[in-house]
């Protein structure tokens, strides 16, 4: 809901001469695109990804996956925007319609999604599984009982065992254990976001093609950039099936991975005034977004659905 507030004056915008005041069109397309990334992002990413939770853990890689498939018709839709219109206003509006529309029809799939039978049944199978681990835990906190009674060597006015586990358990402790267990994951996933927010598209929208084709030049950024690295990013969450890293290797190659920004930084950026341009061909900034991409499918994904 909070996306559909945000886009419809988004599009309306569109239809208004804004040149008389731009500072204020300025401020409220920033509030409105704080607003539409707050509750996409925000709550209906790690919403889908909270309940995908509840299943079993390969529909956790599903929804990565899914998410990777709306960056490319996302792509698509901006080329296929940009090929029916070659004013940027015209275009931009047609973009935001669409958007509307197809945001309209997710929030439908999904409320058919959650009530379909199959979904309850899966969730059902989980909530058994969980239930029946949350069991054996109560039987072995059991067993400790009988054993505490059967030693009868407790000090003092010390409670049994059972009973202090009862009392050391908490929310704290167990937000505790779980850091414990998934920190590495934590900072990897927290170091492939990083780069990639720092470097796309901030830095990577803004290179330009060295190319006389008058069509290459018009679909560059569109297609060197955002298809390609959506693309890439959806053939990493792929490969997380083939690819098994150890803890260890995707902490590493979180942090190598940051190298790429320099790499981008230094290509045929334009316009530049404080700095100089090392690598003006495409094809550095092709190969250096062809991995950029595919190492954030693959080490986020493997991060997050480790965590998992």
């Amino acid at each position: 809901m909070i996306v559909l507030l945000a886009l419809v004056p988004t599009v309306l915008l569109t239809y208004i001469d804004t040149d008389a005041f731009q500072l204020a069109f300025f401020c409220v397309s920033m509030l409105l695109a704080s607003a539409a990334s707050f509750g996409s992002i925000g709550l209906i990413a790690c919403g889908l990804l909270g309940f995908s939770a509840k299943f079993p853990s390969e529909n956790v890689q599903a929804v990565m996956i899914g998410q990777s498939v709306a960056g490319i018709l996302s792509s698509l839709l901006s080329i296929f925007c940009q090929s029916l219109a070659a004013n940027p206003l015209v275009n931009g509006r047609l973009f935001f319609v669409i958007a509307f529309i197809w945001t309209i029809l997710s929030v439908f799939l999904y409320e058919l999604l959650i009530r379909l039978k199959e979904t309850e049944l899966l969730l059902a199978e989980e909530g058994s599984r969980i239930d029946h681990l949350s069991d054996q835990r109560l039987l072995d906190l059991e067993l400790h009982f009988i054993l505490d009674n059967i030693d009868n060597t407790f000090e003092g006015d010390e409670p049994p065992l059972y009973l202090r586990s009862a009392e050391t358990h908490s929310l704290w402790n167990d937000a505790e254990q779980v850091w414990k267990q998934i920190k590495t994951e934590w900072w990897a996933g927290f170091m492939v976001f990083f780069g990639t927010m720092t470097a796309f598209p901030a830095i990577s929208s803004l290179v330009q093609t060295t190319a006389k084709n008058l069509v290459w030049k018009n679909y560059f950024s569109s297609l060197a950039c955002f298809l390609l690295f959506n693309c890439g990013d959806a053939l990493g969450r792929l490969v997380v099936n083939f690819v098994k890293l150890s803890r260890k290797a995707l902490i590493v190659l979180s942090f190598l991975r940051l190298l790429a920004i320099p790499v981008l930084f230094f290509c045929n950026i334009n316009p530049r005034y404080h700095s100089v341009t090392l690598f003006r061909n495409d094809e550095v900034f092709i190969s250096t977004m062809v991995l950029f991409s595919i190492s954030n499918g693959l080490l986020f994904t493997t991060a997050t659905v480790n965590a998992t």
